[in-house]
């Protein structure tokens, strides 16, 4: 039996690529109903296709568009989470980190997915029309260094702290060109992010007031579970539009908010994140001596599949590869629906 408490993180922009999920969605015929369900969601508010954006071969170079991204990244995060639901395998903390709180407060149950693809649509849409194109830079050095070395970081903005050695900064396509050159030349990797805008800095500030108007126009419930976010470095308090008004605009503040879930105990973290970053981070955030785990489900090699069978054999569940139904074509494991 599994002591632990289950935390399910989702991550946001930039975690996305073309292919994204493709394995599961082929050999997994529960993850495929559920991606396809929200599918059809998003095309009713869209009027397109998201999943032909990231999983037709022949637009492999085309997935950059934010409105693609966006929803993208969303849909195949609460579909992964439902699909673990199927094995019973449920969180008792969700975490979230920009674009994932909203994943994550799906999966608590605190809003509805429909209510949170009008959300995420309408702001990806409001990006596009009314703010700058810019950029986000991962910088392997210590947090402080922005701090330190202002002139490094110039007409940047802090944009994320993950662990003693990752942080992220914001800013405009030139300032980010300038500060990467000026990090390389200091000895420092960094790394440009799959970002076309400098979200959690006062770049993306013009769409506010259409991400204020969205999420006040959605039906707000009490989450059935913590909700941890990353821009509040903590415990949501309570599920409210004005809550969830620094989602993509405050800095993200990765170490905090787990370091308010490990003061409660070890925990068994899944990262249903496109490219596992988060539990990438969380193995380097965590002490040695830490007895929490960190598991991850996709996989930008292709082992998705494989990490879904061991995280359902690590909660003592039966692997099932292709969704397997009874005999009345039913799912085989009660459905639970965010």
């Amino acid at each position: 039996m599994n002591s632990r408490r289950v935390v399910f993180m989702f991550s946001g922009q930039g975690s996305q690529y073309h292919g994204m999920g493709r394995r599961l969605f082929e050999e997994d015929s529960i993850f495929r109903d559920e991606l396809m369900e929200l599918e059809s969601c998003a095309q009713l508010l869209s009027g397109r296709s998201v999943i032909d954006a990231f999983l037709q071969p022949e637009r492999r170079g085309s997935f950059t568009r934010l409105s693609d991204t966006h929803p993208a990244v969303f849909m195949v995060e609460v579909a992964l989470a439902r699909r673990l639901a199927y094995d019973g395998i449920m969180p008792d903390v969700v975490l979230g980190a920009s674009l994932g709180e909203f994943a994550a407060l799906v999966t608590a149950g605190a809003l509805s997915a429909e209510d949170a693809l009008r959300i995420v649509i309408g702001h990806s849409l409001a990006v596009e029309r009314n703010c700058p194109k810019g950029g986000m830079l991962a910088i392997l050095a210590s947090p402080d260094l922005f701090e330190r070395e202002p002139a490094l970081f110039a007409e940047t903005w802090l944009a994320a702290t993950h662990f003693e050695r990752h942080f992220v900064v914001s800013g405009s396509t030139e300032a980010i060109a300038a500060t990467m050159g000026r990090l390389r030349k200091c000895g420092i990797v960094c790394s440009q992010l799959s970002v076309n805008y400098a979200f959690h800095s006062p770049l993306v500030k013009a769409a506010e007031g259409t991400f204020l108007s969205l999420m006040t126009s959605a039906h707000w419930q009490e989450a059935r579970c913590p909700v941890v976010s990353c821009a509040e470095g903590g415990v949501m308090r309570g599920t409210t539009p004005a809550v969830g008004s620094g989602i993509t605009a405050k800095p993200i503040q990765f170490s905090r908010a787990v370091a308010s879930i490990e003061a409660d105990g070890p925990c068994t973290y899944i990262d249903l994140g496109p490219s596992g970053t988060l539990a990438t981070f969380l193995r380097c955030l965590l002490p040695k001596s830490s007895d929490s785990i960190a598991m991850r489900t996709l996989s930008s090699e292709g082992r998705e599949v494989r990490n879904l069978e061991q995280i359902i054999h690590h909660f003592g569940g039966m692997a099932i590869k292709s969704g397997i139904r009874n005999a009345n074509g039913a799912p085989s494991h009660q459905r639970w629906t965010a």
